[in-house]
């Protein structure tokens, strides 16, 4: 039996799917991030949602609990739900999938997503991603990706996505990106680089650029104005940490110029294991960020 919970029947034409999963494969939240500020910006319908029964473990990924206006207490599970928009041109629309990598029975959850893609009628996926790199905060972007079929590979090449070289252990995003390819649906995947120096700090350039990538990729007639705003802020303030730091006896240290982060040596005297994460975040330019994450709970 079917785990898709369907609230409401739309008629979509040949519609793009875009999927983004907290977890393992978001540093920076990036990729929620970029697919909220999706959501956000065409505001764009909830229309069905995953039953988390079978694939979340609460205790880790535990339900969030809020107060609405009237003051009842109202309880948001862990999950994925799907969103819908109907765009201006004539045969293309988006449905975006957004929420949480599950814990459990990942093959099933593929199987899951995959079927319901089919029944929707998607003509093609594309999954986002972010990881951490030893690249700078003050350099552009750098996204990496991978597609199939070898058309959709070659359109990537056209907008300046370089190939996917990494091997090893990974995640929900990258099961389910080859569960689609396994099922001879058009998949892409497009992945952004962020300063492992930065660590967990939600990271709104990272999303800025996937979300540039998309529009330049697939014309989605995206603007992006506030994530804009975001970005150049957080880059002003994490600069602002960084030369903070600098004054700090027996800090570690990262390069913020250049073609790549790479330690500084530090005061081996000092006892102090504080890194530029410890350091002010950038907290005023990510509140963007934040609220987009802070509506998809109360949604």
């Amino acid at each position: 039996m079917s785990q898709i919970i369907l609230r409401e029947k739309l008629a979509l034409r040949h519609p793009i799917l875009i999927v983004a999963l907290a977890g393992w494969n978001d540093a920076g939240r990036s990729a929620t991030i970029a697919a909220q500020q999706l959501i956000s910006e065409w505001s764009a319908v909830e229309f069905a949602e995953l039953d988390p029964d079978l694939f979340y473990v609460f205790s880790e990924s535990r339900p969030w609990v809020q107060l609405t206006e009237s003051g009842e207490r109202k309880l948001s599970w862990p999950g994925v739900s799907f969103y819908a928009h109907r765009t201006k041109s004539d045969d293309l629309d988006v449905i975006l999938l957004v929420g949480t990598e599950p814990a459990l029975r990942w093959q099933a959850f593929c199987r899951e997503i995959v079927e319901f893609a089919r029944e929707l009628g998607v003509s093609m996926v594309v999954t986002l991603g972010a990881f951490l790199a030893q690249v700078s905060h003050q350099d552009a972007v750098s996204i990496s990706g991978w597609a199939s079929p070898r058309q959709l590979h070659e359109r990537l090449k056209e907008v300046e996505v370089s190939p996917i070289s990494y091997e090893g252990p990974t995640g929900m995003i990258t099961a389910l990106s080859t569960a689609f390819a396994e099922a001879k649906m058009p998949v892409a995947s497009l992945w952004a680089a962020l300063p492992n120096y930065l660590g967990p700090t939600p990271n709104p350039k990272g999303a800025l650029a996937l979300v540039r990538c998309l529009d330049r990729a697939f014309g989605l007639g995206v603007t992006c104005h506030e994530l804009v705003k975001a970005s150049e802020q957080f880059e002003r303030q994490v600069n602002y940490a960084v030369q903070r730091a600098k004054l700090m006896p027996g800090v570690a240290l990262f390069q913020a110029e250049g073609e790549s982060a790479k330690p500084v040596e530090t005061n081996e005297a000092s006892s102090s294991t504080s890194t530029v994460a410890d350091l002010p975040t950038a907290e005023e330019a990510i509140r963007f960020a934040e609220d987009l994450l802070r509506q998809n709970r109360k949604s």
